[in-house]
């Protein structure tokens, strides 16, 4: 399932704190397939750094097919409360796209694709659930 197309479910909030570790853990067993997957559920539950590192993943292809677009969404995402060292990335990032890949970027609109999606999320909802056709998340 690509990002910008990431359904949400609901994860207990004491299972991020689980979670992110287990994420961690993979990652830094070069585990990026199981990396992904728990970093891309706390990024759709709207947590900063692992949208941070989802979008890292992309541009770096760990656990994903390589997607500097994508990438550089997530991070716009996580850098949407000023978060400096994510507003910086996100910065040298649109700055290193070529002219294609802006117009791509700006097309396909997907950091504010991904900003409304994971702002569902506010609620401790997470990606890989299942949504009703009118886009309402379900538990």
């Amino acid at each position: 399932m690509a990002a910008d197309d990431a359904l949400f479910e609901e994860i207990q909030p004491g299972a991020y704190p689980d979670m992110l570790s287990q994420a961690t853990i993979a990652y830094d067993k070069h585990d990026y397939d199981r990396a992904f997957a728990l970093n891309h559920r706390a990024a759709c539950g709207g947590d900063k750094t692992s949208q941070a590192i989802v979008g890292r993943m992309y541009v770096l292809g760990q656990g994903t097919p390589r997607d500097e677009i994508t990438g550089y969404a997530w991070i716009k995402l996580a850098a949407e409360f000023s978060y400096a060292d994510y507003t910086s990335l996100a910065r040298k990032l649109g700055a290193a796209m070529t002219p294609e890949q802006r117009k791509a970027q700006r097309q396909g609109n997907r950091a504010d694709k991904q900003a409304r999606k994971a702002g569902k999320a506010g609620t401790g909802q997470s990606s890989a659930g299942s949504e009703t056709a009118a886009g309402a998340p379900t538990a």
